[in-house]
């Protein structure tokens, strides 16, 4: 048990020691309790024991009182023991109090000294304790915690601040990388169900309602009149209200298979539970997949940590909560990773588009407008221009004859997206003028492909290191675009989420492979992580969501004097403008850095950026801190990893461990705009 953990129970042992004493039940409690008559009460007419306390969340203490029934009395180590009073009182008062057939635990008082909550004891029996034992109830009550958890999300209160995304970033990076690094060779395992779990993840439609945090089978409790709900610590608003569906999911699943061996129940209480819900919330069992599959990742995780590779139950726990998982995030959707079949046939039609039957059958037409005259013929070149590094596509260049060039980006599945994002530019307002956006000429259905006119200009990257006022005002011009793109009024596509705006996933994939190839870093690699969750959890703002570039590189942006054009739309959808603006920072100061040995070259282009930007769209820049650090942390674990293998990797290393820092830090922003 580590120092910090044990400071708390033995700070909660204290508590629980004082408030378990008839004299502070007569003092503090019996004026909540109007039945109570403190000066009747003799000693042996109460009775406090201890339910929990192990330093991992609120130490708890049941209280029964002779006369009055039974209270429970949660001690709290932090500020989540006020959130949970605040939220039991607005529910009790919005609905949920003890008149109604939907309730949750009455909050009798909060006492700040002790950082105590006090709630009456529920009525009814509780549906875990149900589960295996009546399958008829078990049934009933899992439809009635559906209809529960609609009241819930129904109801118009909103107490706490969503932050659900950076508590499954911490739990899922912290789980995998401890477990990476007790047992290096199921790294493997882990990254490859990280991936499906990342595949699963999806937009969120754009209701918000209060979810409960923790729902599970434990927390329901049932009777003929009522059905309420305890635990509400966690409970804040959220655009995802499947996350309570996932959680009540997962742990319905593994009380019954894994106490119990019953998986058939399990799969009829689950599909009872869902189809209840989703008869009035359909649009919620979209993203049940992927909280369900963090749920098994985390309690695959939490197992690996306590067993050794020779323990009988090793071997189990591995194939359980894998067949779990892949139940989970494959829902039926065929999510599944693509297949060799698939990539050999894409290679193949990526050959054959570079042949010069090809370019005269599809890509002549599709550039010109008429077909290939044999009598009139063009010199025609194709030739792969870019090989997939790791994004799935290749990009194909075509000269046709001595003018026309044009660039074919082939994608192994059907990608109209960047198509459509490029057109609607262009038809509104980025044709022509200063701003403007490349110019697509097709999309090509039946080959996955997206034709693109050659960009006139010199790419804003082949001037880094350079020092001179050109580039500066280069730079400017780069932020004035992209201030015109960010004031569009266009939203291209499901909004973003956080994970892919971040690249969390890769955050926790790097992290995860790290930690299995130094174990002994593990915890330096988890600190940076840790910092990164605490200042996004501190400085959680909402900016206007706008259409975002996705990959705002130096290489996308090309200068000629009378226009700024960028290219690659792939990754445009509507976001926090924080992702692009990180993105165009850490590549200028990374790439300066590699090719100069020095930041210095790159102060002035830093500064001038974001001034620039700043100067019209300040209100944008709030979650810039966040995002540029994320940037650099993936950047820092890589090179971390292989410092050990040459001195560049550790001069790499140190580099954006210092730009992390000072990122985080708020000294690299306000050195540019204050």
């Amino acid at each position: 048990m580590d120092a910090v953990r044990s400071a708390i129970i033995k700070d909660l042992e204290k508590k629980v020691a004082e408030i378990s004493q008839p004299d502070f039940v007569r003092r503090h409690l019996c004026r909540f309790i109007p039945e109570c008559r403190p000066e009747e009460l003799r000693p042996e007419d109460i009775a406090a024991r201890t339910i929990q306390n192990d330093g991992t969340g609120a130490a708890t203490v049941e209280i029964e009182i002779r006369g009055s029934g039974t209270l429970y009395c949660k001690l709290y180590p932090d500020e989540s023991g006020l959130h949970a009073h605040q939220v039991l009182k607005e529910l009790w008062e919005e609905g949920f109090d003890a008149t109604k057939r939907y309730q949750v635990s009455e909050p009798l008082c909060f006492i700040d000294e002790y950082n105590l909550l006090v709630t009456r004891q529920v009525p009814g029996r509780c549906l875990e304790s149900l589960l295996a034992r009546d399958d008829d109830a078990a049934m009933a009550g899992v439809r009635e915690a559906a209809r529960w958890l609609l009241r819930l999300h129904g109801s118009p209160v909103r107490i706490g601040c969503g932050d659900h995304a950076w508590y499954m970033f911490r739990k899922l990076a912290g789980r995998l990388s401890r477990a990476a690094a007790l047992h290096p060779d199921k790294a493997g395992i882990l990254v490859a169900m990280l991936e499906r779990l990342a595949v699963a993840e999806k937009s969120a439609p754009a209701e918000e309602v209060q979810v409960h945090g923790q729902f599970r089978p434990i927390h329901v409790f049932l009777d003929d009149e009522t059905v309420c709900v305890i635990d509400l610590d966690r409970s804040q608003p959220s655009d995802n209200p499947s996350q309570d569906l996932g959680e009540f999911v997962h742990r319905l699943r593994t009380t019954l298979y894994r106490k119990h061996g019953r998986l058939e129940l399990a799969n009829l209480l689950t599909a009872a539970f869902l189809e209840e819900y989703g008869a009035k919330k359909p649009s919620a069992l979209d993203r049940v997949p992927f909280y369900r599959g963090f749920r098994v990742m985390d309690s695959l995780c939490h197992n690996l940590r306590k067993l050794k590779e020779d323990d009988p139950e090793f071997g189990k726990v591995i194939r359980f909560y894998d067949g779990e998982f892949e139940d989970a995030v494959s829902g039926g959707s065929g999510n599944g990773p693509a297949s060799v079949a698939g990539e050999e046939e894409f290679l193949s039609r990526t050959a054959e588009m570079i042949k010069p039957e090809f370019v005269e059958r599809v890509i002549h037409p599709a550039v010109f407008g008429t077909f290939y005259d044999p009598a009139h013929p063009r010199p025609v070149e194709a030739a792969v221009a870019q090989e997939d590094r790791g994004t799935g596509r290749v990009t194909v260049q075509y000269r046709l004859g001595e003018t026309t060039r044009v660039f074919g980006k082939v994608y192994p599945s059907p990608e109209p997206h960047s198509f459509e994002v490029m057109q609607r530019l262009r038809g509104n307002g980025f044709a022509e003028g200063p701003y403007q956006v490349a110019e697509p000429l097709a999309y090509l259905p039946e080959h996955n492909c997206l034709l693109v006119r050659n960009t006139p200009g010199i790419p804003l990257v082949d001037s880094i290191g350079e020092e001179g006022p050109e580039f500066l005002e280069n730079v400017r011009r780069a932020a004035r675009w992209l201030v015109h793109l960010h004031a569009s009024p266009l939203r291209i596509g499901p909004p973003d989420t956080i994970w892919r705006s971040m690249r969390l996933f890769s955050v926790i994939h790097r992290l995860t492979l790290a930690a299995a190839g130094m174990p002994h870093e593990r915890d330096w690699f988890m600190e940076k992580a840790d910092r990164l969750c605490d200042k996004a959890r501190e400085n959680v703002h909402r900016p206007p969501v706008v259409q975002a570039h996705g990959s705002f590189y130096l290489e996308h942006v090309f200068i000629t004097d009378e226009a700024v054009t960028v290219i690659d739309f792939d990754k445009s959808f509507p976001s926090d403008p924080a992702r692009d603006l990180a993105e165009f920072l850490a590549m200028l100061r990374r790439r300066t850095f590699k090719q100069t040995g020095s930041l210095a070259a790159a102060r002035e282009p830093t500064r001038a950026f974001l001034a620039e930007y700043a100067a019209t769209l300040p209100e944008n820049v709030q979650n810039l801190a966040v995002y540029w650090g994320t940037a650099n942390l993936l950047d820092l674990i890589h090179y971390k990893k292989k410092e050990t293998q040459d001195q560049r990797a550790k001069q790499l290393a140190r580099f954006f461990e210092e730009e992390y820092d000072a990122v985080l830090s708020g000294e690299l922003i306000r050195d540019a705009i204050g």
